[in-house]
């Protein structure tokens, strides 16, 4: 008796038809039962298993319309032309200019980023620094000139120059110890590099801007101990 012979023209049309299918269409249309000889099929085709709903669906590249990001979404199951998840999130911090926090990567691929990035850290295919109360990710190769990048737009939209008029106004309405932490608390903004950021924007230096840092870090944020002009004990006057 000869074997069963499955051919790929019906599972073709059904992706042409329906565009996403479930491992248990795919095996319909090829008229098998057998999730191996389903799966074998598939690998004979340009196909992409759904990097959402935990790969259940798969299409095939040809049938696809990738966005400017290789992604694309048919009736809300994710796929992306570079493949998994990790893949993507890969390309997307690879690719750009800046790197990527985790939000941003997250409203891209509309799913949840976090244990994917991890994974992606700790087998070192991407490095990440700490900016503010977020991590920056960013690529093995060109990650210094991203990180560059990212803090210089973190600067500029964050602190105007030492001299800008506004700024200055501002910084002289403060006693010591109250520039020392405002300065503090935009190194701790701009993350990694903050310190030298902040003491050039501020004219500070940036020794007393890593001295405000750790002050916030600690939580010594008293202003109790800064003595206003002309208070404390008053001078003895000496008698004739």
């Amino acid at each position: 008796m000869r074997p069963v012979v499955y051919t790929t023209e019906e599972l073709v049309r059904g992706f042409d038809e329906h565009r996403v299918l479930t491992l248990e269409q795919v095996k319909g249309f090829l008229g098998t039962p057998v999730k191996m000889t389903a799966l074998r099929k598939l690998c004979a085709l340009d196909y992409l298993s759904s990097y959402s709903h935990t790969g259940r669906y798969y299409t095939l590249k040809q049938v696809a319309r990738w966005d400017g990001y290789g992604l694309w979404v048919h009736k809300g199951v994710r796929f992306s032309r570079h493949g998994s998840l990790l893949e993507t999130l890969s390309w997307l911090i690879e690719q750009s200019s800046d790197g990527r926090f985790a939000s941003e990567l997250e409203d891209m691929v509309r799913v949840r980023v976090q244990e994917a990035l991890r994974t992606l850290y700790r087998r070192e295919r991407v490095f990440r620094h700490q900016i503010g109360s977020q991590y920056l990710y960013v690529s093995v190769e060109s990650g210094t000139t991203q990180l560059e990048r990212r803090q210089a737009e973190a600067e500029k939209a964050s602190l105007g120059e030492p001299d800008e008029p506004h700024l200055a106004a501002f910084l002289d309405t403060l006693n010591e110890k109250q520039r020392r932490l405002y300065a503090g608390f935009e190194s701790l903004r701009l993350g990694h590099g903050g310190d030298a950021v902040a003491a050039r924007r501020t004219g500070l230096n940036v020794k007393t801007v890593a001295r405000g840092r750790k002050e916030l870090q600690a939580g010594d944020i008293s202003l109790e101990r800064i003595r206003a002009e002309g208070a404390g004990r008053p001078r003895t006057k000496k008698k004739p």
